[in-house]
């Protein structure tokens, strides 16, 4: 066969085969050209996380906008937003996963502080001093005394008040600490929980003033 002949048959028909080709592929190419990260000489690296980075990279306005539309922030949560932003992009910025891993480790330790604030806001003093005696136990302590100083503290304050409420139980005194996991209690008998040494570590470091009662 006329070898001229081929090789005009070949100048034909290679157009029509890559763009069957690309047809037949496109979502994999669409794909593999959304993740390239570089191209050298016969070199092509691509990332899992180039969208991720794109995202990161957006104006924080229309980043917030787009995620909250409609809502007004302000500029508090504007910034600490920011904050939040610029650390993600310090650790390895290329790494979805990481960058992911560090803003759920930030959410929670923001939201464990919230809780535990609002924890110190309504503890009584007599259950704080029964968490601060846990905690320098190794075996369960006995909270009966706490619970009878609390007792003794409220009896006093509720006789200067016009309609006093009559003093709770120990296992309403308790309940506090146990359903929000500061101590795992059995009959009078408690232990300290990993939570309840976290709390205590935290009112320290913030020194927290210690105005509660009873």
């Amino acid at each position: 066969m006329d070898g001229n002949f081929l090789k005009g048959v070949a100048a034909i028909l290679w157009p029509i085969v890559t763009a069957t080709a690309i047809f037949l592929f496109r979502l994999e190419i669409r794909s593999l050209i959304s993740r390239l990260r570089r191209v050298g000489k016969g070199v092509a690296e691509f990332s899992e996380s180039r969208i991720g980075v794109q995202a990161i990279t957006i104006p924080l306005e229309e980043a917030l906008k787009n995620v909250a539309p409609g809502e007004k922030q302000e500029p508090y949560i504007v910034k600490g937003v920011e904050e939040v932003r610029i650390e993600l992009n310090r650790v390895q910025p290329e790494d979805a996963h990481a960058r992911e891993s560090l803003l759920l480790l930030r959410l929670t330790q923001r939201k464990t502080e919230r809780d535990w604030a609002i924890f110190w806001l309504n503890i009584f003093a007599s259950q704080r001093s029964a968490l601060e005696a846990m905690a320098a136990e190794t075996s369960a302590t006995d909270l009966t005394k706490f619970y009878d100083a609390h007792v003794e503290a409220y009896e006093a304050y509720v006789k200067t008040q016009a309609s006093p409420v009559p003093v709770g139980t120990f296992e309403v005194w308790v309940r506090f600490l146990v359903v929000n996991n500061a101590a795992i209690v059995t009959g009078r008998n408690g232990t300290i929980t990993e939570l309840g040494r976290g709390f205590l570590e935290f009112a320290a470091q913030q020194n927290l003033p210690r105005f509660q009662g009873w």
